[in-house]
Order: C-alpha cells, then sequence, then structure tokens
C-alpha cells in the first residue's frame, strides 16, 4: 500500500514536471507575440504617425496666420461701415 501511495506521488509529481515545459513554453509565446504587436505599434506610431502630427501641426499653424488675417480685414472693414453709418446719421440729421 505505501508502495502504491509513493509511486502515485511520485506519477503526479512527474507529470507536473511534464507540464512545466508546456507552460513555459505557452508563456513564452504568448510574451513573444505581445512584444511583437507592441514593437509594431511603436514602430508606426515612430515612422508615420508623428511626421502626420507635426505636419498637420504646421498646417494648422498656417491657417491660423490666414484666419487672423482675414479678422483683421473683417475687423476693418467693420470700422469702415460704422464710420460711414455715422457719417450718414449725421448728415440725416444735418438735413433736418
Amino acid at each position: 500500500m505505501k508502495k502504491l501511495i509513493l509511486f502515485l506521488l511520485l506519477t503526479i509529481q512527474a507529470f507536473g514536471c511534464l507540464c512545466t515545459g508546456d507552460i513555459r513554453a505557452g508563456f513564452r509565446q504568448s510574451s513573444d507575440h505581445i512584444a511583437n504587436i507592441v514593437n509594431k505599434a511603436t514602430s508606426e506610431i515612430n515612422n508615420n504617425l508623428v511626421k502626420e502630427i507635426n505636419k498637420n501641426t504646421e498646417d494648422i499653424k498656417k491657417q491660423n496666420i490666414e484666419l487672423e488675417k482675414l479678422l483683421k480685414a473683417y475687423q476693418e472693414e467693420l470700422a469702415e461701415k460704422r464710420e460711414i453709418l455715422f457719417l450718414l446719421e449725421k448728415i440725416e440729421k444735418l438735413q433736418r
């Protein structure tokens, strides 16, 4: 009976040792797969996305400069129209 129990314990331990290799291999494969995905994403970010973001930033800066010029022109036009309106109201008052 003791030999049977000893045999079962040794068999269970041997089976556990066999599973350890599979567990390690599975973990290694998972780690490699995740590392590949992260490396691809990092490469994509560094090679393409950063350049595109910088280009978009420069484009936005140029657009903002043009919008400021346009806004200034509209403000000048508004000031001129207010001056014209003021003068027309003054002429109207003088004609009464």
